[in-house]
């Protein structure tokens, strides 16, 4: 495991993990309380697909598929504009966790 949080704030921790074979997408994601994908763009979204699997809530971008999430309860989908809301989302997901 590498750590990548030498530019984040000392109250933050990334790691990347390394690649997953798919028989261990599942419990990796089990283990984690939210993803965390503000991503500019994408045609379907896989990893948010097996993120709600688990029941894990997302926190994207409005630029996917999955906007319906807001609505259904399971997530956060936000415009890339607002910054703000992101932050205070990922600041409300702290609190509840």
């Amino acid at each position: 495991m590498r750590s990548y949080d030498k530019k984040t704030p000392s109250n933050i921790t990334v790691n990347y993990c390394g690649d997953l074979s798919f028989e261990q997408v599942q419990p990796m994601i089990d283990k984690y309380h939210f993803l965390f994908l503000p991503t500019l763009n994408e045609n379907f979204g896989h990893s948010i697909y097996e993120t709600l699997m688990s029941a894990c809530p997302v926190i994207i971008s409005d630029t996917t598929p999955w906007n319906g999430i807001n609505k259904a309860s399971c997530g956060f989908a936000i415009s890339l504009k607002e910054k703000d809301q992101f932050a205070d989302t990922i600041k409300k997901c702290i609190a509840i966790r």
